[in-house]
């Protein structure tokens, strides 16, 4: 029984350094491990304080179908972001400055980012706040994971009553170290658009049809198919002292960008010959590329032309042989061999301590049983039968032979 265990004992610390101390080399380095918080709801955010700001208000707690109280018409803008909560709370400091900050919960990062793009307003920002956010008078505007938030000075127009941006800045710095590290990525769409001549901050997220509509000056955008979890980003660029709209429409296969296209078209056939002339359409693999609003037709069609599609292919089953690559073979082959025989050293190591323990433990095991028995036998621990009181004290000598005689 103890030697079955010492052997299953022994079995699993092998295992054990064999993985702690192998899995390094397998994975070719150290891995950085990044804690992300979980969103929490929006009035789970708004503390009672935040340093010299005090709660002067309870949080007011608004779903979807609330908000139109709010925004008004921007309501509907909101719902096609995907809003999922609003809380509002008001914050004073000692002298008399009073703070209101809004936190919106969309479904997603990049529906947080779009409806902060969609709000975004370039001409009028001081500066940036952090990566995501701007400060314009008298609030700062900024994204972070899935929240949308926003630090107002309702004060602002009196200006012996308005909070300094220092103030507005450090509360909202509270605001987003409250957040935490949520995961806050920009969608991918944005990467495609040209970098020449865009003006700066005017890039904006869509993924439906109203917001669309309120800046792309175009008419009903229902033609573009949004239904189908179709996305859009599009930025203002600057020709000859103009400001032209360029849209990037992405849809998930080559065929419903090609359904898309053929309704755009038809719609744009339908315009004014005015509104055509300022007009520029292309497919681009499952994109859709469109230029409006400017006169030099030539400089917008480079910009339109500057878009490209990005594909990866896949082979769903047997690809072609590709040509061999020796020097990635020896590389790998090397890899393989420090591995295996890393892990031969560890499993010899292993054995040779599970060896020691089992050893040692079977040795004391022995001394110990011999220290409960006491001492030896003179015959090394082996028994002795004394016969010599039961034998007779000599041979029978009427069972000998007579002296000269043979049987």
């Amino acid at each position: 029984m103890l030697l079955t265990t010492l052997r299953r004992a022994h079995f699993i610390v092998t295992l054990a350094l064999a993985i702690l101390l192998v899995s390094p080399v397998i994975r070719g380095g150290n891995d950085t491990v990044m804690i992300i918080t979980q969103p929490r709801r929006p009035a789970e955010l708004l503390a009672a304080s935040f340093g010299q700001w005090q709660a002067i208000s309870d949080a007011r707690v608004y779903s979807p179908d609330q908000i139109e109280q709010l925004v008004g018409e921007e309501a509907i803008i909101y719902k096609e972001y995907e809003l999922r909560n609003l809380a509002i709370r008001e914050y004073a400091d000692g002298s008399g400055k009073r703070l209101q900050v809004e936190i919106y919960q969309m479904s997603y990062p990049s529906r947080a980012y779009g409806i902060y793009s969609f709000r975004r307003t370039p001409r009028l920002s001081l500066g940036a706040f952090g990566p995501r956010g701007d400060i314009v008078k008298g609030a700062i505007n900024f994204w972070q994971g899935p929240y949308y938030v926003r630090v107002i000075d309702n004060m602002a127009a009196d200006a012996s009553g308005a909070a300094s941006s220092n103030q507005i800045s450090a509360l909202a710095q509270a605001i987003s170290d409250k957040i935490g590290p949520v995961k806050s990525e920009q969608p991918p769409l944005l990467g495609h658009l040209p970098e020449t001549g865009r003006v700066d901050k005017t890039e904006r997220y869509f993924i439906g049809p109203r917001a669309l509509s309120r800046y792309y000056n175009y008419g009903a955008n229902e033609q573009f198919g949004f239904a189908k979890a179709v996305e859009a980003v599009a930025a203002d660029y600057r020709q000859g002292g103009r400001e032209v709209k360029l849209a990037i429409v992405e849809y998930h296969t080559p065929q419903l960008a090609s359904e898309a296209h053929k309704r755009v078209q038809a719609y744009n056939e339908s315009l004014p010959e005015s509104k055509r002339n300022q007009l520029i359409l292309k497919r681009e693999g499952n994109y859709l590329v469109q230029a409006l609003g400017f006169t030099n037709r030539e400089a917008a069609q480079k910009l339109v032309n500057a878009v490209k599609y990005t594909y990866t292919i896949k082979w769903l089953k047997d690809p072609p042989p590709k040509r061999f690559d020796y020097a990635r073979y020896r590389r790998e082959a090397g890899k393989l061999l420090i591995t295996i025989f890393s892990l031969i050293g560890l499993l010899i190591l292993g054995a040779i301590i599970g060896g020691l323990v089992f050893g040692s433990s079977l040795f004391l095991r022995r001394r110990r049983r011999r220290e409960l028995e006491g001492g030896f036998s003179d015959a090394g621990g082996m028994l002795r039968l004394n016969l010599d009181n039961l034998l007779p004290s000599g041979p029978d000598p009427s069972r000998l032979l007579e002296k000269g005689k043979d049987h």
